[in-house]
């Protein structure tokens, strides 16, 4: 009775959710086409259709186990690549996959994507609220695999948002990512093959393979082998929709793996060491979980069973469907306990939500569970009072729920915010919106716990950024020391001439490079469009932390009237061309200030151009490295803007002329002796190795 009350908006459900599946589905038939049809434009056909062969019979070909897949990070492509685990399936029996990119190899994003759910013969064989099998086909995987520039241009079409790694307003453009395709109708934690009968006369039936639990853990297991604590930056864990619950089920497992990598006798978590954080997104207002799904007896049993602290699962707790009224009730709040105990188990754990407050897919699940809409549906039989759910209300209490919980939670590194954003839409992490979305954000104010707060009109990337990442990185800080001094400072290289590990530059190959990557010789773009040469690098330090100095701005093409959007983070005292003058310091820099970018240009006979940019964000963030390459021309475009190679301590001619015996070193075809300077330069007293090479500046140009 529920199910048929509330069938208009699973229609309007149905519609919009129906048309992403499918047209995700169709899009790899067309990027096969296409591919096929273009000769696979900007690549050697030969090459790509060997690849793309291999790639499918891999795919389509016997599954793979934990041993069989890749040892570390380094060992897979920087191409979205995907992978069929021994054990696992999707709903229809058919085969499940995961996809992993690799990017910075210390900075880890782990998405366990959505897809509904089922509960019974209506939602599971009849209505199909869910997603029985793998969201991408497998031809469309193997053309992203290899590349394709159509094929990975329709992907990420379809997946943005936080997952685009090109976007520098993401903050996540950098991070390697695990990419779970959900498909088993069960918040990626059951753990049954259930067969569901239509109990209305006919007697008709389907089986669904509720194996979510098995999927994700393969997951898990595979990131607890070859993730490493000591080498880990930050950690994050997301999921939309479905995936929302299961990834925060499947951190704690994760979590609880690389707990057996600390010491043993160790006090701390591994939250209280590497920056660590969940994201539920569009998971706010409705939880459902069933028994049918076989969770109280593996999955959810064996996680939590692990801390007194986790809520139990128990079939008395995880009672009948509707309309049995305790069912949305206790399920829900089940749920709730479980994000405030795996932060409290977790300390220096970023948790946070996100909603939007009139999501009509979440509106649909909380209709068909309520209590009162199957109250509704028995006396009336239409879905007036079901069309009234104020799920606002849902979203509301949820939100205060949490903030409750952690003002009376007895551990101070209790970290929970939530966004709440005007719209009927449903998730945003892997969609566009996630750049034009602003909305109301509730916190606990301090890694203090305690009191709350409310913002609005905030941004969903600064919430990213600077609730959901930076703050446990702050909270973890601060638990390593309570008191700092005033005047302390980041360890060596914050007040010199630095980038974080994380900045790119352009070879002249065309490929772009991180600072870490980097390497003496290596031709990089400089602001005109040219090439030069890295002769010194003044500091090359993968694990130190530093505070720098992020600008964030835009810039418009001439030739399209588009927006080149760029990030840029520097050591406050690194200086960059402002305003068209004379280099001036970072930390300098204000708002409105115009920068120099290179951008792209059909135009260009170097493919780039120089434009302005204004800036339109100044912050500060504590980013891992500090690297400082030099160039032959004293200039770099990092990050895409105009830098010089020097810092305010000296002026930059004066300090060009003095780095003139590694300039005479490396134009001899010394490189051993160019790098061997470098490095003795790197390590003493910047002022005394200037000085010492100053007898020998008249040798060099730029």
């Amino acid at each position: 009775e529920a199910l048929s009350c509330a069938k208009e908006s699973e229609v309007k459900m149905r519609d919009g959710g129906g048309r992403e599946r499918g047209g995700r589905r169709a899009a790899a038939v067309v990027m096969l086409l296409a591919v096929m049809g273009a000769a696979a434009r900007g690549q050697d056909p030969d090459d790509f259709a060997q690849c793309y062969a291999e790639e499918l019979a891999r795919l389509s070909g016997e599954a793979v186990t934990l041993e069989q897949m890749p040892g570390s990070l380094e060992e897979f492509s920087r191409n979205m690549t995907f992978y069929k685990p021994a054990g696992t399936m999707c709903a229809d029996g058919s085969p499940f996959y995961f996809g992993a990119r690799r990017g910075d190899p210390h900075k880890i994003a782990v998405y366990y994507s959505g897809g509904g759910a089922c509960v019974d013969y209506a939602t599971c064989c009849s209505l199909r609220t869910y997603q029985s099998e793998s969201p991408i086909a497998v031809d469309g995987m193997a053309a992203i695999s290899c590349g394709n520039s159509q094929a990975v241009s329709a992907f990420s079409d379809a997946i943005g948002g936080l997952f685009d790694v090109e976007d520098p307003r993401n903050p996540l453009n950098n991070y390697t990512i695990i990419f779970g395709l959900y498909c088993t109708g069960d918040l990626w934690i059951g753990a049954n093959a259930a067969t569901y009968v239509d109990t209305m006369g006919n007697n008709e039936s389907c089986t669904v393979q509720h194996s979510g639990a098995a999927n994700g853990v393969f997951i898990d297991d595979w990131l607890g082998n070859i993730l490493k604590v000591e080498d880990l930056e930050s950690l994050v864990f997301l999921g939309d929709s479905a995936g929302a619950y299961g990834s925060l089920f499947h951190s704690a497992n994760v979590l609880d793996q690389l707990q057996t990598q600390l010491p043993s006798g160790s006090t701390k978590r591994v939250s209280e060491v590497v920056p660590t954080a969940w994201l539920g997104d569009a998971g706010l207002g409705v939880a459902v979980i069933v028994p049918v799904w076989g969770t109280q007896d593996t999955f959810l049993s064996e996680v939590l069973s692990n801390h007194p602290e986790y809520p139990r699962y128990t079939e008395e707790d995880l009672i009948k469907p509707p309309p049995d009224s305790r069912f949305f009730s206790n399920t829900h709040k089940i749920y709730r306990d479980t994000v405030a105990a795996v932060s409290k188990v977790n300390p220096c754990m970023s948790a946070a939500e996100f909603s939007a407050r009139q999501d009509q897919t979440q509106r649909y699940f909380a209709a068909i569970t309520e209590p009162v809409c199957a109250e509704c549906c028995s006396s009336q039989g239409r879905p007036a009072r079901c069309g009234a759910i104020d799920f606002p209300r849902f979203v509301n209490s949820s939100v205060l729920y949490r903030l409750e919980e952690a003002d009376a939670n007895d551990n101070p590194a209790f970290l929970y915010s939530a966004m709440i954003a005007e719209g009927d839409y449903h998730t945003i992490i892997r969609l566009n919106r996630s750049y034009t979305t602003s909305g109301q954000v509730y916190s606990t104010s301090t890694a203090d716990g305690g009191a709350t707060e409310a913002e609005n009109d905030v941004e969903f990337t600064t919430w990213v950024d600077e609730w959901v990442l930076n703050r446990a990185k702050e909270c973890i800080a601060q638990a390593s020391d309570p008191t700092p001094s005033p005047t302390a400072t980041p360890e060596s290289g914050s007040d010199g001439v630095c980038f974080p590990a994380s900045a790119t530059v352009e070879l002249r190959d065309g490929r772009f490079a991180r600072m870490d990557e980097l390497m003496i010789g290596d031709q990089v773009r400089v602001a005109d469009g040219s090439f030069s040469a890295v002769y010194f690098s003044g500091h090359a330090m993968r694990g130190t932390a530093v505070e720098y100095v992020v600008l964030r701005g835009a810039a418009n093409q001439k030739e399209s009237s588009e927006l080149t959007e760029f990030q840029l983070a520097l050591s406050p005292r690194h200086q960059l061309y402002v305003n068209g003058r004379e280099p001036r310091a970072a930390r300098d820099v204000r708002v409105g200030d115009i920068l120099e970018v290179v951008v792209p240009s059909r135009a260009a006979t170097s493919g780039v151009m120089q434009q302005q940019a204004q800036v339109v964000r100044v912050s500060r963030s504590t980013m891992r490295g500090a690297y400082n390459p030099h160039s032959l021309s004293g200039e770099l475009a990092v990050d895409g803007v105009r830098v010089s190679s020097y810092t305010e301590l000296c002026p930059a001619r004066v300090a060009h002329a003095l780095l003139a015996p590694l300039r005479v070193a490396f134009h001899l075809g010394w490189p051993r002796l160019a790098i061997s300077l470098s490095q003795r330069m790197a390590n003493s007293a910047p002022r005394r190795a200037l000085a010492a090479s100053a007898a020998l500046a008249f040798f060099s140009k730029p």
